[in-house]
């Protein structure tokens, strides 16, 4: 099986049972990956997942220009990764801002009388539908 490795360096094939064994570690990995990821999120819905999403995001663009950008350009930080990093983190500090004084956020209801919450969002109502 071709690779991409400089020729130079080290050879551009490898045996089918090595592709075989790092395409199944991967595999492995992916599966597990997703798997926590969906249980992640099931406990904290699909926006606090998003909202991790970006910061993931974030994480590894910033770490990613810091590792690798000495011997790859492309891992640079430039203005338009920079202005993305900034949106992504002030999206998300502006929804966390929006918690409330009891320290709920919005889309979280304390009312145990079954009346509807009018500070529940959209989305966390179609999820509280799909729990049920």
């Amino acid at each position: 099986v071709r690779g991409f490795q400089d020729p130079d360096v080290a050879p551009d094939t490898c045996s089918v049972s090595a592709f075989a064994k790092g395409y199944g570690f991967m595999l492995m990995t992916d599966c597990v990956h997703s798997a926590a990821f969906f249980l992640m999120l099931k406990q904290i819905g699909a926006v606090g997942s998003a909202l991790l999403k970006g910061i993931q995001s974030v994480a590894v663009v910033l770490l990613s220009a810091a590792f690798f950008c000495p011997q790859e350009e492309a891992q640079c930080l430039t203005s338009i990764k920079a202005v993305s990093v900034i949106l992504v983190l002030s999206g998300t500090f502006l929804y966390a801002s929006g918690s409330r004084n009891d320290g709920t956020h919005f889309g979280t209801s304390k009312d145990t009388k079954g009346e509807k919450d009018k500070n529940v969002l959209p989305s966390v109502e179609v999820e509280s539908l799909l729990d049920n």
